[in-house]
């Protein structure tokens, strides 16, 4: 399981240096306004590269914690961090 959080935190959290440089990138040259990731995709992919990163860093944390946690455990308590990090991340607006 811990392979899993491994690749979803990578995942994640390359799809999140993306977003950013491709938002750098639509707000510093007018030609690259087709790459703006905010109109693209928009709340939905925000909450999904948000989401991402909240599963596997939690993932990653309850597999590697000092308390003997089962793998169901750590799942559980992946999903739950990855729907709150995803729901967190969509309440943030673009800006205008």
């Amino acid at each position: 399981m811990i392979k899993i959080f491994a690749i979803t935190l990578i995942l994640g959290i390359g799809a999140l240096i993306t977003w950013l440089i491709l938002l750098a990138l639509a707000d510093s040259n007018p030609k690259m306004k087709r790459f703006d990731p905010d109109t693209r995709f928009g709340r939905p992919g925000r909450q999904v590269v948000g989401g991402l990163v909240a599963f596997g860093m939690a993932g990653m944390s309850a597999s590697f914690s000092p308390r003997d946690l089962s793998t169901g455990l750590s799942i559980v308590l992946a999903i739950a961090a990855g729907l709150i990090g995803g729901w967190w991340a969509g309440r943030r607006q673009p800006a205008p």
